[in-house]
């Protein structure tokens, strides 16, 4: 008795997952054009908490603010110029400290 196998001498290794389910260029969908967005089924919702309503609103506000005070930088710079900054070496080691503590 013998079994015939199949594309025994192919040079290719066997696909896995040939199903009907395939994927486009990096992972997308079938049929679904780039940058398309798919819109959520019809009872899909989501609701935020106040807290998570809040926190949105406050990210929003800290995005509106500059990222450097220059206000700030040219006390510090104009200071500095004229010999006024004083640099406090104890508080600097105690910031240290505390943050070594942390760790």
């Amino acid at each position: 008795m013998s079994i015939k196998i199949n594309d025994l001498n192919n040079s290719q290794p066997p696909r896995i997952g040939d199903g009907n389910r395939t994927q486009g260029p990096a992972g997308q969908a079938p049929g679904k054009a780039e940058g398309e967005t798919r819109q959520p089924a019809a009872g899909d919702r989501v609701t935020l908490t106040q807290t998570a309503q809040q926190l949105r609103e406050l990210e929003a506000e800290v995005r509106k603010q500059p990222v450097v005070d220059n206000n700030r930088v040219e006390a510090l710079r104009a200071a500095i110029a004229n010999g006024e900054y004083q640099i406090d070496a104890t508080r600097i080691a105690d910031q240290l400290m505390r943050i070594e503590d942390e760790l």
